[in-house]
């Protein structure tokens, strides 16, 4: 079974968004296009994953680990999810993170998404549209 944790945060939300946020047209993505359902309720999953991660106006890795772990986060999956000396990019990302004991810790990267959608359904389109709303927000 896949552990999709961060969806699971997602969905089970119950706070709204900030103001700043809910004033972002998430549905139009051009002149003569609109985003399909399922691609504007990805970038609402972001959003609210933003939200948790930056409340009180301040990056909180510890806050978005501890919903992890609320979601099925175990240790098991904590040391997979761990970036280790053996990894073929460790050299690389430890030049931008800390590393503890040989690895690059879960936490140092938690804030990090993904979007897991199958093929041709636009996934570009997303991330061109969450770029437009990140520049928004700044």
């Amino acid at each position: 079974m896949k552990k999709v944790i961060l969806e699971k945060i997602c969905n089970r939300l119950e706070e709204e968004l900030p103001q700043e946020f809910q004033n972002l047209d998430i549905q139009e993505y051009g002149i003569d296009i609109s985003l399909f359902d399922y691609q504007s309720k990805a970038i609402v999953n972001l959003l609210h994953c933003l939200n948790i991660y930056y409340q009180r106006k301040k990056s909180n890795k510890e806050l978005l680990l501890d919903k992890y772990r609320i979601n099925g986060l175990d240790d098991d999956l904590q040391d997979k999810l761990d970036i280790n000396y053996e990894d073929e990019n460790f050299n690389f990302l430890s030049g931008y993170y800390e590393v503890t004991e040989n690895k690059i810790e879960f936490k140092e990267i938690i804030n990090r998404a993904s979007f897991w959608m199958a093929t041709g359904s636009g996934k570009t389109l997303v991330m061109v549209k969450l770029i437009d709303i990140l520049f928004k927000l700044i």
